[in-house]
């Protein structure tokens, strides 16, 4: 969400330009939310990859009569 939100916010400012103060915060504004969202992709191909491992082989056993 917040990747498109970057993505949208780089497309239409352009096409209004503003100088000072209200660029800055309008840059700022798409900095945080493009920075925002690469974050949550990584974190979410952190998880993927995180939850897709495969389980560890289990230890063998030291007495035999343990199940």
């Amino acid at each position: 969400m917040l990747l498109a939100l970057s993505l949208l916010s780089a497309a239409i400012f352009p096409k209004f330009p503003h100088a000072g103060v209200l660029g800055k915060i309008r840059f700022a504004i798409f900095m945080i939310s493009y920075v925002g969202g690469m974050l949550g992709l990584y974190w979410a191909r952190g998880e993927r990859a995180f939850l897709n491992k495969p389980d560890p082989p289990e230890p063998r056993q030291l007495w035999k009569f343990r199940e």
